[in-house]
């Protein structure tokens, strides 16, 4: 379960820090210079190098699953260092994003991502607000509010004061069927996760359960081919 994100003291639902964009017409950055236990590259969307997002490098290739998390630079460029060996998964993360498909590659690989713009607001725009330090673990968490809502609140409203925390953060340790009954239940495209001490340490979003839940192949299938069913 990827973990570690932070906006104003927050984290956003896509689990992600907020992202400055080029312009669309900005040269291609050059991929980052690489060891090789590395992988790097540059991270792109229609609207050019992303800057300021994360790229995430994931294996179940040992006993607990291992990931690391790095930032792009303000030319889209990434390096995820000092890698085992190993055959990693690799996505993009960030504020107005999606979750990326997630490529495959092995560490000494150049791998060039495109970021995935954010389908609707709901998906992008969901804010988990947390007392300072902003880095993870934060200070205790105080609940979530939507971009939509801080728009439409006069300036002088205090953020406090259009907080929701009627929805229970979920646990590290909390089980997957537990996790996709609440968001079933409240129509949620993300959940907070907190530690024992209520400090906010993540998000688990809708894409995070269906990478759990489909099979691990399933981007490879063919949509035409039987699915053994019928």
């Amino acid at each position: 379960m990827p973990t570690n994100r932070s906006l104003l003291g927050t984290a956003a639902a896509s689990a992600a820090l907020l992202t400055l964009s080029f312009s669309a017409g900005s040269a291609p950055a050059q991929a980052p210079a690489i060891d090789a236990d590395d992988i790097g590259g540059v991270v792109t969307s229609p609207k050019g190098p992303e800057a300021g997002v994360w790229v995430i490098a994931e294996t179940d290739a040992f006993k607990t699953r291992f990931a690391k998390i790095v930032v792009t630079d303000d030319q889209g460029r990434y390096v995820v260092p000092d890698l085992p060996p190993a055959e990693y998964r690799l996505w993009v993360r960030g504020y107005g994003l999606a979750d990326s498909d997630k490529t495959a590659a092995k560490p000494g690989a150049v791998v060039n991502l495109t970021a995935k713009i954010a389908p609707t607001p709901a998906v992008a725009a969901q804010v988990f607000v947390a007392r300072p330090p902003n880095a993870t673990p934060t200070g205790r968490y105080l609940g979530t509010v939507h971009f939509q809502r801080l728009l439409r609140e006069a300036p002088a409203e205090i953020l406090g004061g259009v907080l929701d925390n009627d929805i229970d953060p979920l646990e590290p340790d909390t089980p997957l069927p537990e996790i996709t009954r609440r968001m079933a239940t409240y129509n949620l495209v993300s959940l907070a996760v907190v530690d024992q001490n209520d400090r906010l340490v993540g998000a688990v979003t809708v894409d995070d359960v269906l990478d759990h839940l489909l099979p691990r192949d399933w981007r490879d299938r063919d949509p035409a081919a039987p699915d053994g069913n019928g």
